[in-house]
């Protein structure tokens, strides 16, 4: 099989777990790593990928609309670093539903902490 149809796979694979576990996963932070493969988009609540980890299987999903959600509370006007390896722009807004400041990521970035102006204020996000 090609690289490239293995990839396909993958995210195949990654989009259909979504479908089945909501499409996160939370825990702490993993000493200043950005995150694997894995998954598509990291965030934390810290700088230099420190602090509390959200890890998402894909930023299309529902559930990130707003952050002031039940289990997702901790990561509301928190984030102050993301990690991308999603192959889209992705957009984060100080306010829920998309709404307020926007601050737009491209395709694969890595920061390892946002700018003052977005640091702690971002309610959700979204491919863009």
């Amino acid at each position: 099989m090609s690289r490239t149809v293995r990839r396909l796979v993958r995210l195949l694979v990654a989009s259909t777990a979504l479908v089945a576990s909501a499409g996160l996963s939370s825990g702490t932070a993993y000493a200043g790593t950005p995150c694997g493969s894995t998954y598509t988009l990291c965030v934390y609540t810290d700088n230099y990928y420190e602090g509390s980890q959200l890890q998402v299987w894909s930023p299309q999903a529902p559930n990130y609309k707003t952050l002031d959600t039940i289990g997702l509370q901790k990561y509301n006007d928190r984030i102050s670093s993301i990690s991308s390896n999603y192959g889209q722009a992705i957009c984060f807004y100080s306010d829920p539903h998309y709404n307020g400041l926007q601050f737009r990521i491209g395709p694969w970035e890595k920061w390892s902490y946002v700018p003052d102006w977005i640091n702690d204020k971002i309610s959700s996000f979204r491919p863009c």
